[in-house]
């Protein structure tokens, strides 16, 4: 079976059928997977590959939602394997959706661990930023007052945050 992609402006003719024998209806790749789960099995490296597959598959749905509905599937499980699939998945959103699909699955991706993790890590910077540009600020009006003679001032900024804030506008103002 050969399926016609279009990512952004260029065409790609895919076939399914080799890389998995049979499998290259979406719609009976989810079913298996959502039986396989229900039963309690584990999927396999193998299923996972199938899954991360099942965009470029024939089927009922539209692209986006075999997307969605893959990226549910491997979000059960938090294995390494689940990850990367659910990367692949996100990958091949980025290129083939347009940005209004991007934003559902996105939401869809946000709820999964690696989308936890991306966020994580984007929190764990933007606290690093944070506090060097604190302590920036905090060496710059420890300077500034010193340079003054404002011992007092920078004793009381020391325990008073609205002082503190106070004397960074007056900082600000200056500079």
């Amino acid at each position: 079976m050969w399926k016609t992609i279009r990512p952004k402006e260029r065409f790609f003719r895919v076939s399914v059928d080799n890389c998995f024998g049979r499998m290259n209806d979406a719609d009976e790749v989810f079913v298996r997977m959502k039986e396989k789960q229900l039963h309690g099995e584990e999927l396999t490296k193998e299923d996972y590959a199938i899954l991360s597959l099942t965009p470029l598959m024939s089927g009922s749905m539209q692209m986006k939602d075999k997307i969605r509905e893959a990226i549910i599937l491997a979000k059960r499980n938090t294995d390494l394997t689940a990850e990367k699939t659910t990367a692949m998945l996100y990958t091949l959103a980025d290129k083939f959706l347009d940005n209004a699909d991007l934003d559902e699955i996105k939401e869809v991706v946000a709820m999964t661990r690696i989308g936890q993790m991306l966020l994580d890590e984007g929190m764990e910077r933007g606290m690093e930023c944070g506090m060097e540009r604190g302590m920036e600020q905090g060496m710059q009006l420890t300077q500034y007052l010193l340079d003054n003679n404002r011992t007092e001032d920078l004793k009381r900024a020391v325990k008073d945050e609205a002082y503190r804030k106070k004397l960074l506008e007056e900082l600000t103002s200056q500079g």
